[in-house]
């Protein structure tokens, strides 16, 4: 049997989808949701079907609010979404390249595309680019690993900080049974303190510029650690975040792939129902009754 369509050609007879905007929101809605059952089913295999469940769930309520705004009512929404997927699953199994001709163009695309599988990486890669990102974003998300801490070092700045030991000047109790010689001894005794305490004030100053050297360079180690674990965090980062990135982007290849080849192209098949229980069963998906 050929279908031919028309502006309202996704509402099969439903008088309240008379704009041409219809067709692409039937259409968005359709896709979009392969893409969630997809991101559910992926997601339960990576023993994260909560998860999957719940950003499936939000999905689903976006796709609900997109064909409410379209059609006014949801209603109606959900009756020509129903009839759209039946009538588009039975266009597939048929092979029905006029109804896939006229559909394509009442999207835009013109010449259309050759086949079915064409028709839905064409739409996809021009519509539904952002929400094929946020899916593989959010599949990648479930795969990360814990972020590694990193290993804790010597603080070596803390170490230059530690004081020295004053020095202890040693008492001299020697006396002179002579009292004529007390003030000679005491001349000799005051001349040789003050060459003692030249000589450790020299010492002492050599000491403390060794001191000061030694700091200097546990100070510039410790900036040296410093700057080196803050580059090879940087490093770690970068990687992370274009491992993320790699991730992201293979999820949503192996999305629009899966979504663009003959698994979805009975529309049942990836429903999990056939016939004319396809529409109802997709329209179920989305509106829940």
């Amino acid at each position: 049997m050929k279908r031919i369509l028309t502006a309202a050609v996704c509402v099969l007879g439903f008088a309240m989808v008379s704009a041409a905007s219809l067709p692409q929101a039937i259409f968005d809605a359709y896709l979009r949701l392969e893409i969630a059952r997809q991101v559910a089913h992926h997601a339960g295999e990576m023993g994260k079907a909560a998860e999957g469940e719940a950003w499936c769930a939000d999905a689903m309520g976006a796709i609900r609010k997109g064909l409410v705004d379209a059609f006014g009512d949801e209603d109606a929404a959900q009756e020509s979404f129903a009839a759209f997927v039946n009538t588009y699953a039975a266009a597939q199994e048929d092979g029905d390249l006029e109804f896939l001709a006229a559909f394509a163009r009442n999207l835009g695309f013109d010449p259309p595309p050759e086949d079915f599988a064409a028709m839905r990486a064409a739409a996809m890669e021009r519509d539904l680019q952002n929400d094929i990102a946020e899916a593989g974003k959010f599949l990648a998300s479930l795969e990360e690993p814990p972020a590694a801490k990193p290993k804790r070092r010597r603080n070596a700045l803390r170490d230059s900080e530690a004081k020295s030991g004053k020095f202890v000047e040693a008492k001299d109790d020697s006396k002179s049974s002579l009292r004529g010689f007390a003030d000679a001894r005491k001349a000799r005794r005051d001349r040789a303190l003050k060459e003692a305490r030249e000589g450790m004030a020299q010492v002492a100053e050599a000491k403390r510029i060794a001191d000061e050297e030694a700091n200097a360079k546990k100070l510039a180690a410790a900036q040296a650690d410093a700057a080196a674990m803050q580059s090879a965090a940087q490093k770690l980062a970068a990687a992370e975040q274009e491992a993320a990135a790699q991730r992201q982007n293979s999820w949503s290849a192996r999305l629009k792939s899966v979504a663009t080849s003959a698994i979805g192209a009975t529309g049942g098949a990836f429903l999990g129902t056939v016939g004319n229980r396809a529409g109802e069963s997709a329209a179920h998906a989305i509106f829940g009754r």
